[in-house]
């Protein structure tokens, strides 16, 4: 259906921003090809959400809020069970951490941060501000590149804010809306 898509796209985007930044600041190939793994498997957690959470526009209560942030860990017990993706996990589990600890699951900051989730989190944040959700309103790539340069120390790597921001203008989005 129309959402399953929309995350689709949202995860290939993701993906792709991810490992552009990634490469830019250059990283090897093997990291490379870890974090795709992660963006694109980052938001798969979210199959066990309420549809109706999911879908909900404007606003999230604070309980729909608390079941929204509990997609990273339902990834990661998932996923974890899967032999091949051990390596993915600790970004997965780690995407929606930042920079100076205000993240969560667990309030990681600056370099305890996976690298693949300071990446995947950066490109996902973009993302979502560039595109919209069903929880916000497309802002446009020019905000949301403002946004991402606001935050550079704050919520994201200064470096990887650096490498996004050269990489992002080169980049034709997947699934973008008109």
């Amino acid at each position: 259906d129309r959402a399953s898509r929309g995350e689709a796209d949202h995860a290939r985007r993701v993906a792709v921003y991810a490992v552009a930044t990634a490469d830019r600041m250059g990283v090897p190939e093997d990291e490379l090809v870890l974090v795709r793994d992660v963006a694109l498997l980052h938001d798969i957690g979210k199959v066990a959400l309420d549809l109706d959470t999911l879908r909900k526009l404007g606003s999230l209560s604070d309980d729909e809020l608390a079941e929204m942030r509990r997609h990273a860990m339902t990834a990661v017990a998932v996923l974890g069970e899967i032999p091949g993706l051990a390596a993915a996990i600790p970004g997965i589990r780690a995407h929606h951490e930042r920079w100076n600890g205000t993240g969560y699951p667990d309030g990681l900051r600056r370099e305890a941060i996976p690298f693949p989730a300071q990446v995947v989190g950066l490109a996902e944040s973009f993302d979502v501000m560039a595109f919209g959700a069903a929880w916000m309103p497309c802002l446009g790539a020019n905000l949301a590149r403002d946004f991402i340069q606001s935050g550079a120390g704050k919520e994201w790597d200064p470096e990887a804010v650096r490498a996004f921001l050269a990489i992002e203008p080169l980049i034709q989005p997947i699934g973008m809306r008109a």
